[in-house]
């Protein structure tokens, strides 16, 4: 949860189909097992690295992105992408 207490923290997390056809094959052949290393669940959403549910911060403003990858080797679209970033940017409330 949130150290700070009078601290507003945000967390962005992304979604994705691993069978997509945006999906790198890293992420076809690693996600599965990256996932269940982290959370102990294979078949859950998450970025095709890290799961959805360890990407977001208890009591955080939490911002969630479809069809966003974790990084570029990952798949087409990710966080640092232009659409991706203006995408998660105008969620957040500040």
């Amino acid at each position: 949860g949130n150290f700070f207490k009078d601290v507003n923290y945000i967390s962005v997390g992304g979604t994705v189909d691993i069978r997509s056809k945006d999906a790198s094959l890293i992420t076809k052949v690693l996600a599965s097992r990256s996932y269940e290393s982290i959370s102990g669940e294979c078949n859950c959403e998450g970025d095709g690295l890290v799961p959805l549910s360890s990407s977001l911060l208890v009591g955080s403003y939490q911002v969630i992105i479809r069809d966003t990858f974790h990084g570029g080797k990952f798949g087409k679209s990710w966080y640092g992408s232009a659409s991706r970033v203006s995408d998660w940017w105008r969620k957040i409330k500040l």
